[in-house]
């Protein structure tokens, strides 16, 4: 509250943040407090049952950084505006690429939404590079982490199960004439295979629906089987 009323760039999601970093950049100082602020309030609020934003949060905090690191090099090689906006470009390209995990999300949202049209290669090479940096040091994407702290708070006390096991598609069941791809399976559920009777007809083979007494190999990891079963028997039936 007290951070709020000093200053609305502390606690705001970051949307209109971002958008005033590439009008008029505070003072570096500034900068540094508003990062250390920000990564504080983000990281309490997505680790302690609180439901805060991410997204947006996330790429505030990567904008800042990089203004930092804009203003810096404005002020030692003396770089001109524009340089400045693209390297704030980068550091949110880099935030979605490197902390979420999402390096095309990144060079689409960069040219997309950030309109950096004229810097398609620096927007590919800084996704990449912050891309393989994180794989080098096995750094998980920062959303699933949040979401799967999540999901072990919901679940606390229960044992998550892998299950893996063979299921047979029964006559007027909800999946049969729909592809693997048009169901909303259960949470955490993969297809890994599927496999038609044996007297299955041309047409039917050749369209890749799910029909009735195809057997799918299927695997999932769950902290309630039996509810995992449940939602599963009502799509492919009991």
């Amino acid at each position: 509250v007290i951070m709020g009323t000093v200053s609305h760039s502390f606690v705001s999601t970051g949307h209109e943040l971002m958008l005033g970093l590439f009008d008029e950049s505070p003072e570096i100082y500034v900068l540094l407090i508003i990062l250390a602020v920000r990564s504080t309030l983000t990281l309490c609020s997505n680790s302690n049952g609180v439901t805060g934003g991410l997204f947006v949060p996330m790429l505030s905090i990567g904008a800042v950084f990089a203004a930092v690191i804009g203003k810096t090099a404005q002020s030692i090689f003396g770089f001109g505006d524009e340089y400045v906006s693209l390297i704030l470009v980068l550091g949110i390209t880099a935030c979605i690429a490197g902390m979420m995990k999402m390096p095309l999300t990144a060079v689409v949202f960069s040219i997309e939404a950030l309109n950096c049209h004229n810097n398609v290669i620096p927007v590919i090479i800084v996704s990449a590079t912050a891309y393989i940096i994180t794989e080098l040091f096995k750094a998980e994407s920062i959303n699933d982490v949040v979401l799967e702290n999540k999901i072990r708070g919901l679940n606390k006390g229960k044992v998550a199960k892998t299950v893996e096991e063979y299921v047979t598609v029964k006559k007027d069941s909800f999946a049969i004439g729909k592809h693997v791809r048009d169901i909303l399976w259960p949470p955490s559920l993969l297809v890994l295979s599927s496999e038609h009777r044996k007297n299955i007809s041309k047409e039917e083979k050749k369209s890749g629906e799910i029909c009735e007494d195809d057997v799918i190999l299927v695997r999932y990891r769950t902290y309630d089987e039996e509810k995992t079963k449940k939602d599963l028997s009502e799509i492919i039936g009991k």
